[in-house]
């Protein structure tokens, strides 16, 4: 399974050689997009060391229906995104968009949007047409990014971290079919650029 979005940019599968740089991946995007978000503290707590280690006990634990895919630019990940089946009962899709990070100088581009269409073709292999993910309430770029592709919103929660509540939002995709596709006009005419 490999895409590419933009001559120089490829959707790959992970690798285990990538979990350094993708823990740092990680850390670095979800500070600069939770730092008016969440209190300091908790922005802060997250390091590249303690994300690694999870990364790889994702990977060790990965069931045939879980994927994380990687964004690489001139051998560089600039984004990544993890797919599975649903975690949260509550939620009445098969599928969820477990992770979705691309970084701040990368966004605009077309890479999430190749992250996201890779994860759904992926999911829609394994037999799961619908699919859900979670996005802090407050995370307004991200919210936009997941309507224009055709999320719509389905839930609402709060999420207890670090002594704080964080309000969160799901967004939700009955069929998978639309974001599979080759870039074509999404519902409502629109067409992701993100």
């Amino acid at each position: 399974m490999e895409t590419r979005p933009y001559d120089d940019v490829r959707i790959r599968p992970v690798r285990g050689t990538d979990a350094s740089e993708l823990a740092a991946l990680h850390v670095r995007t979800s500070r600069m997009a939770h730092a008016d978000i969440m209190p300091p503290h908790l922005v802060n707590a997250m390091t590249v060391a303690q994300r690694e280690r999870r990364w790889i006990d994702i990977w060790t634990k990965a069931g045939a229906d879980d994927a994380t895919l990687v964004a690489e630019q001139d051998r560089r990940l600039i984004g990544f995104g993890h797919c599975s089946r649903q975690r949260d009962a509550s939620l009445p899709f098969a599928g969820e968009f477990c992770a979705v990070y691309v970084q701040p100088e990368m966004q605009r581009r077309g890479t999430g949007r190749a992250l996201m269409q890779a994860m759904a073709r992926f999911l829609v292999s394994r037999g799961i047409t619908a699919a859900s993910l979670w996005v802090m309430r407050d995370n307004r770029g991200a919210r936009r990014f997941y309507e224009i592709i055709g999320g719509r919103l389905v839930a609402e929660k709060g999420e207890a971290r670090g002594g704080v509540t964080i309000a969160e939002v799901a967004y939700g995709w009955d069929d998978l079919g639309p974001l599979c596709g080759d870039g074509a006009a999404l519902p409502g005419g629109r067409r992701a650029t993100t």
